[in-house]
């Protein structure tokens, strides 16, 4: 099961939507065009979303009726592995993200996860952010030594395909020390999350709310404290 396009509102618009957008805790990413299903390339693809953020706003049932409607659509002209019913598939992952409904999650992000490998290769854009969002789903399930497996292997990718100071490498790097800092290593997690602010604040600007999600896990594990688990 899957997720579908639409405007930041989270209506269902093919036709003013431009681009595919999912809703995971308040960040919008940008996985395909919708029209051409072109795949847009890990360099030129936004950051993944930050999916530790704060729940707020949940999306209406209504948007999410709809959102499953167009991926069951998809599916049956389309095809279960096509690019654009894999794209909805991934976006419905994330809505069992905002809902906390792990296993569900799971199970949807691993399948995009392994047809994605198997259609376009590791270094494909959707499927490197459907390694890293099941692998946080393994963190909240309470195993971040597994978790952390996932965001080093996606970190190793973008590093290699990207650069080691690239922000989306950046991105990579905050997900491993976040599973640090959720196994109690805060002195490793406080040198990864210093490098990841500082190049967020060279590539993005001190303004973004990334820069301030940083800042604040800094803060938790220079000086941790009980309950600093998210």
């Amino acid at each position: 099961m899957p997720i579908s396009p639409g405007a930041a509102d989270g209506s269902c618009d093919d036709r003013s939507a431009n681009a595919f957008r999912g809703d995971v805790h308040g960040q919008l990413v940008q996985a395909r065009d919708i029209h051409g299903g072109v795949t847009i390339h890990a360099s030129q693809a936004p950051p993944p979303p930050l999916v530790d953020v704060s729940l707020d706003a949940p999306r209406p049932a209504t948007a999410v009726r709809g959102r499953e409607e167009l991926h069951a659509d998809r599916a049956g002209t389309l095809g279960p592995e096509h690019p654009d019913t894999l794209d909805t598939a991934y976006q419905l992952g994330l809505v069992s993200i905002r809902r906390e409904r792990w296993d569900e999650a799971g199970e949807i992000l691993s399948e995009v996860r392994e047809a994605r490998l198997r259609a376009a290769g590791e270094e494909d854009p959707l499927h490197l952010f459907a390694v890293q969002n099941p692998a946080y789903v393994t963190m909240r399930l309470g195993d971040p030594a597994a978790a952390e497996t996932g965001f080093r292997r996606v970190h190793r990718v973008r590093e290699r395909v990207l650069g080691a100071g690239h922000h989306l490498t950046a991105d990579a790097a905050y997900y491993v020390g976040r599973a640090a800092q959720e196994r109690g290593e805060f002195a490793e997690a406080l040198g990864i999350f210093t490098g990841v602010l500082r190049s967020w604040e060279e590539q993005l600007g001190e303004e973004r709310p990334r820069v301030e999600t940083v800042k604040r896990r800094i803060a938790e594990v220079a000086g941790p404290g009980p309950g600093t688990t998210r």
